[in-house]
């Protein structure tokens, strides 16, 4: 009566760990990776919105500098771009967010709440001052040189 008690008690015990395991031995499960963003990789560009002609307009590639945006804020404040570099933004608030020139010439789409990115590109030096249609008193400068 022992034996098959314990028989009994093994083969419980090895059916539940197999309905817990994954269906191969690699220790992998059937539900997606969940990704976290790292502040050493660049996020994805995505194309902006239609834009103005003039000394900004859609950044197609890979950013070079990155602003992230987080705590209503955008960081680093100043970055600095050759002219014709991409320059990305990339949305780590709770909050949905834009890259409006002062200027009027162009802007980011609405970056989504933590997940939206968006490059523009310079294509003149100067200074170009912007802030967040959507939270006025968010400010920042891009700094193009040749």
């Amino acid at each position: 009566m022992r034996r098959t008690a314990i028989a009994v008690g093994s083969a419980v015990i090895a059916l539940v760990i197999a309905a817990c395991s994954p269906a191969g031995s690699g220790g992998s499960t059937d539900a997606p990776p969940v990704s976290t963003p790292d502040a050493a990789t660049p996020a994805a560009a995505t194309p902006a919105a239609t834009v103005t002609a003039g000394a900004c307009g859609d950044g197609s590639g890979a950013p070079g500098p990155i602003v992230r945006i987080f705590d209503l804020a955008f960081e680093p404040p100043t970055v600095q771009a050759k002219v014709g570099e991409p320059v990305g933004w990339s949305n780590k608030d709770g909050a949905a967010h834009t890259a409006t020139m002062d200027s009027g010439d162009c802007a980011t789409r609405t970056l989504d709440a933590g997940r939206g990115d968006d490059t523009l590109v310079f294509n003149e030096p100067g200074e170009f001052a912007y802030h967040c249609s959507i939270h006025p008193s968010m400010k920042g400068t891009v700094v193009v040189t040749n």
